[in-house]
């Protein structure tokens, strides 16, 4: 027999009421939800807990541990086992665990001996959707969250007053990083997003989780690691200098002011990092910051860059097309983000 039951604590002022009506010879299920003492939000920590079921004929004592379920939303479970309840004047309920940093009775209450009952199985038990994410820092997400009824049914969002809330923490039951935007896009689906430098300021592995808010109190739909990839590309506003452009047979490194293009490596260019043509610039603090991506024109030609390393004094850059620019010698090199 399951059954379910929400209760806010305040240990400090009383303990919070719990009472239960239960059959003889039935397996029992307890699902326990704690708010704090606002009744809003839940007890996101792993109390400990321990439940302390005492025969009112009897005086004898059973104790069961309340196992945490979902820290997050302050769920937790207690299993008693069919024919460990044969006090038929019931019990007396004490809930102990640890609040605040301090062991209290959480809640107390009593347990209501009902008659044998035949034909009862305990229900699934709701196991909540591990759905992993991944980023890149240098990325926006955008994704759409299809949710499901249990029975397969399209879950809808728009009874009950649904609220959705997406965020993202350092860890299961940890502190919250940032929320993610949640926008209800159809019945069941849930579209979710973040600008690239919001993602950029994530540590590699998170924790997600989507929740549905009713009049009834929240649930968590789905939830999961975020692995979030990729180094920052710097802000890069482009750039333009002078080199000497070379095209000759073999590849070779490039002298300072000079951009060196083989007839045997068309896809690569090597460019000094120190410009030339009259008073020489150094053009690092500008080279570092091209990425995959960014263009390179001379004259007519342009150039996508595929990869860039720097070696020493000057960077090696993968092109395409693989191709060599029309004019040799002194030419204006323009660096572009698209």
């Amino acid at each position: 027999m399951n059954i379910g039951r929400s209760i806010s604590l305040y240990p400090t002022i009383e303990p919070a009421p719990l009472n239960m009506r239960v059959p003889l010879n039935v397996d029992v299920s307890l699902y326990l939800t704690m708010y704090t003492s606002t009744g809003v939000a839940p007890v996101n920590a792993d109390v400990a807990g321990q439940l302390a079921l005492t025969g009112r004929s009897s005086g004898r004592t059973q104790s069961y541990s309340l196992v945490a379920t979902d820290i997050q939303n302050g769920k937790a479970l207690v299993e008693i086992p069919a024919g460990d309840l044969d006090d038929k004047y019931g019990y007396n309920l004490a809930l102990t665990g640890t609040y605040g940093g301090d062991l209290c009775v959480l809640a107390a209450g009593r347990v209501a001996m009902l008659g044998a009952v035949s034909g009862i199985e305990p229900g699934p038990i709701d196991v909540i959707d591990d759905i992993p994410l991944t980023f890149n820092r240098n990325n926006d997400v955008l994704l759409n969250v299809t949710l499901w009824a249990s029975d397969g049914v399209p879950y809808d969002l728009s009874a009950n007053a649904t609220t959705i809330a997406a965020n993202i923490f350092t860890a299961p039951g940890g502190a919250l990083l940032m929320p993610l935007n949640a926008v209800v896009v159809d019945e069941n689906v849930v579209q979710l997003s973040l600008p690239a430098a919001s993602v950029a300021t994530l540590p590699d592995t998170c924790w997600w989780a989507l929740r549905a808010g009713t009049a009834l109190g929240i649930t968590t739909l789905c939830q999961g690691t975020v692995t979030v990839s990729g180094t920052v590309v710097p802000p890069f506003t482009g750039f333009t200098g002078v080199w000497n452009y070379t095209k000759q047979p073999t590849l070779v490194a490039p002298s300072a002011g000079q951009v060196i293009h083989s007839d045997n490596a068309l896809d690569m260019i090597r460019i000094a990092a120190m410009g030339g043509e009259g008073t020489p610039v150094d053009h690092t603090v500008d080279l570092d910051k091209l990425a995959v991506g960014d263009t390179i024109q001379v004259g007519v030609t342009v150039w996508s860059i595929q990869n860039i390393n720097k070696v020493a004094s000057y960077y090696d850059v993968t092109i395409s097309p693989a191709s060599q620019a029309a004019v040799s010698g002194s030419q204006t090199f323009t660096f572009v983000r698209p």
